[in-house]
């Protein structure tokens, strides 16, 4: 499996959003409760990582809005369908690759609580420390995805996968707090 994130500091991400907003948006799945993976979602034309029977390419979006004098910050936890391979309907399959997809939701609520938890108005550059929580975050993430996969043999070893699955479920549920997209903070 591979989990492709991208490290967008905030001014990128906040210069680029208004221009990106429509090609990403062709190519974009934004993580949603009530929205599973399908075979559809997976545009990848063939398997390009070695190893890999399939993969979700997913990021952790970050940008930032100033909206009626009040700072936001949105959080999103996508997946890029043109990056993404599945070469057939197996079932354990896709239920292996809707939780890479989970597990990158669970990592951005983790960062929106860790922004929403900071005291920002001690903070002197908002933005180097908004990086800071982001980057230590994803740093977790991306060995929290690589021990979902040794320990689920990459879902194949269907009672590891079960485990993972309620462990996932449970880390969603126990950041409910932190589902909305965006966190606003005080200067």
């Amino acid at each position: 499996m591979r989990y492709l994130l991208f490290l967008i500091t905030l001014s990128i991400g906040y210069l680029t959003h208004a221009q990106s907003t429509k090609k990403l948006a062709k190519d974009t799945l934004i993580w949603r409760a009530d929205s599973l993976l399908t075979v559809e979602h997976f545009q990848a034309k063939r398997n390009n990582v070695k190893g890999a029977f399939a993969y979700t390419t997913t990021t952790i979006w970050l940008y930032q809005r100033e909206v009626g004098g009040e700072l936001l910050f949105f959080v999103d936890a996508i997946m890029l369908k043109s990056k993404s391979f599945l070469p057939k309907d197996v079932p354990y399959t896709l239920n292996h690759e809707q939780k890479h997809f989970d597990l990158c939701e669970v990592y951005a609520r983790k960062i929106r609580q860790k922004i929403a938890e900071k005291d920002f108005t001690k903070v002197k550059d908002t933005p180097a420390e908004i990086n800071k929580i982001y980057n230590k975050l994803i740093a977790e993430y991306f060995k929290e995805q690589e021990k979902f996969d040794k320990e689920t043999e990459h879902g194949i070893n269907a009672a590891k996968q079960q485990i993972w699955n309620e462990k996932i479920a449970g880390m969603l549920a126990d950041l409910e707090a932190y589902s909305s997209n965006s966190v606003s903070i005080t200067k």
